[in-house]
């Protein structure tokens, strides 16, 4: 007999029949001390034996599913650790995409799009072109004070000669961008002093289109005011372009005030970049010639969201404005011409009175001299 308690032996002239659910064994035969003694200490050995079997089949099952159980842990760690890496990847993503969004130094940071929206949604609440705003109703009253204030008899001698000659001619200039606006359901921001999110303070005037129009989309054009006599044409396009960066606009004016250094100029230039410069008087600004500046920036303006607009007809506004370009450079040569005619007559007008003046002294003294000696 072998010593090895692990071998049973089994002698090979027994039998086995499968018949269907039932296990026929017949003539078996199996050498087991252990098995003996287990078998003769039930009462039912017949049912014991059968038990064993079955236990025996309950351990293979088991044995089975401890090695698959195994198999399934050691996935379990390898699906552990890569949804570990991967939530420790995505957690330092979206750690680090809050930090860039609550960035206030970010300018396309979540903070500062907030700021910027809610700064916009508050300045159209409160603007004065909005009816619902409660500075609508003095919104007229306030543009007739500053044209009034602007054009008063003997202001231009005392700004001229002031610290303030600059600030006043953006007094008025702001005043005329307000109104133009405001008829456009445009909003008119005075920022001369104000720096925008880089620091800069370059760009005086901001106008944000209405948003029905630009579909809701933020579209800016930036005016800058100078009544200096220092400034070429490449300085005045080079500023304009730093106020448009600075701004965040799409299209830009610069209204300077003629002075000898541009007298020459045409009244009005345009240039690539969507920037455009108007010459203007100083003391009486041509309010049509900046009315059509502002309505090409616009134009300009719109052409950079053309998908937005497409209910617009760009090709039928850009035809109208050159339209109006030609009216106005006809209304500008009549209004020179009339004001040269309107000088002539005033002239005329003085000489006549001074001869007039002189005819009448020399009435008198023949009068006098022709009235007799009293002695």
């Amino acid at each position: 007999m072998n010593t090895n308690e692990n071998v049973v032996p089994i002698k090979n002239n027994a039998t086995l029949t499968i018949l269907e659910n039932v296990v026929l064994i017949k003539n078996l035969e199996i050498e087991s001390a252990e098995l003996i003694s287990h078998l003769t200490s039930e009462l039912d050995p017949e049912g014991a034996f059968v038990e064993l079997i079955l236990t025996a089949l309950a351990m293979k099952r088991i044995a089975k599913n401890s090695l698959e159980m195994e198999t399934l842990t050691g996935l379990a760690k390898v699906v552990s650790t890569t949804v570990d890496s991967a939530l420790n990847d995505a957690t330092q993503g979206i750690r680090l995409a809050i930090e860039n969004a609550s960035d206030e130094k970010n300018p396309k940071g979540l903070t500062n799009l907030i700021k910027e929206t809610v700064k916009i949604a508050v300045e159209r609440e409160l603007s004065v072109t909005n009816t619902k705003s409660p500075f609508h109703t003095v919104n007229k009253e306030i543009l007739n004070l500053i044209t009034l204030v602007s054009e008063k008899a003997g202001a231009k001698e005392v700004l001229d000669n002031s610290a303030h000659k600059g600030s006043s001619f953006n007094i008025v200039m702001d005043g005329i961008f307000q109104e133009i606006a405001s008829q456009n359901m445009d909003i008119a921001e005075y920022v001369n002093d104000i720096p925008s999110e880089t620091g800069s303070k370059v760009g005086d005037e901001v106008i944000y289109l209405d948003s029905q129009l630009t579909q809701g989309k933020d579209v800016r054009i930036v005016s800058e005011f100078k009544a200096e006599d220092s400034y070429s044409q490449q300085k005045i396009l080079k500023e304009l372009s730093v106020a448009m960066d600075n701004r965040g606009a799409v299209s830009g004016i610069f209204v300077v005030a003629k002075e000898s250094k541009n007298a020459l100029w045409a009244p009005w230039t345009l240039h690539s970049g969507n920037r455009i410069i108007v010459v203007v008087d100083k003391d009486k600004p041509d309010k049509y010639l900046i009315r059509w500046a502002y309505l090409y920036a616009r134009f300009l303006a719109l052409k950079t969201i053309k998908s937005e607009t497409r209910d617009l007809d760009l090709d039928r506004i850009s035809q109208l404005i050159e339209d109006a370009a030609l009216k106005l450079q006809d209304f500008r040569n009549i209004k020179s011409a009339h004001t040269g005619i309107t000088k002539s007559l005033d002239d005329a007008k003085r000489w006549t009175n001074s001869i007039e003046d002189e005819l009448k002294n020399s009435f008198f003294e023949i009068g006098q001299v022709m009235k007799p000696t009293i002695n």
